[in-house]
């Protein structure tokens, strides 16, 4: 499994893309790829604090995957940064500068985007050992800044403050060790101190 998804998010992917954006280019299929770049960004960031606290299997069995959903972000990323550019010509560096458009965060993004992956392959963590894990933080401000870029494309910042908001909670929950299963397993009814005794010698 883990094999056919490397040459999915390694080859198969850039492949199509690449086909598509050369083939049949359009300002939607552009911002069809910057959407599934977010999206598969938001699911990869996502989804080990919800597998750490929920202790669900299939979802902590996906983890081992992270890196090619990681990946295939990357590619969708850099299909839409190069088909937006090929349409709109937004040649001139100055768009990029002011902190009051979308392409300033998403000129950020991309940066981070770029040194994700470029890192994202097994001779990098063997080059970078432990700086490896370090450089691979820039995740968490890459999703912060492409929600932003979207959201001011948009004009509404609603969705950019709620998933920020939900994802520092569950890094929260995380990095504290809170698991829901443990909780419900170790919660015990609303009893008087003589009916828990009872239970607890039962045990």
């Amino acid at each position: 499994m883990k094999k056919l998804l490397q040459i999915i998010s390694y080859y198969l992917i850039p492949l199509v893309l690449l086909l598509l954006t050369f083939g049949i280019p359009s300002r939607s299929l552009f911002g069809l790829f910057g959407n599934t770049a977010l999206y598969l960004l938001i699911f990869t960031l996502f989804l080990k604090p919800i597998a750490k606290i929920s202790d669900i299997k299939f979802l902590k069995h996906l983890l081992i995957y992270r890196r090619q959903f990681g990946i295939a972000s990357f590619w969708f990323f850099a299909f839409h940064a190069i088909g937006m550019w090929q349409i709109y010509q937004l040649i001139n560096i100055e768009f990029y500068l002011d902190p009051k458009t979308n392409l300033f965060y998403g000129a950020l993004a991309a940066i981070c985007m770029i040194v994700l992956g470029m890192t994202s392959n097994t001779l990098a963590v063997k080059k970078l050992k432990k700086n490896w894990k370090r450089i691979q933080y820039i995740a968490y401000p890459t999703l912060f800044l492409a929600l932003y870029h979207r959201a001011l494309f948009e004009g509404d910042t609603t969705n950019f403050y709620i998933l920020s908001g939900l994802f520092i909670l569950l890094k929260i929950l995380e990095w504290n060790k809170i698991n829901i299963n443990a909780f419900k397993k170790n919660k015990m009814p609303d009893l008087n101190e003589e009916e828990k005794r009872v239970i607890i010698d039962k045990k």
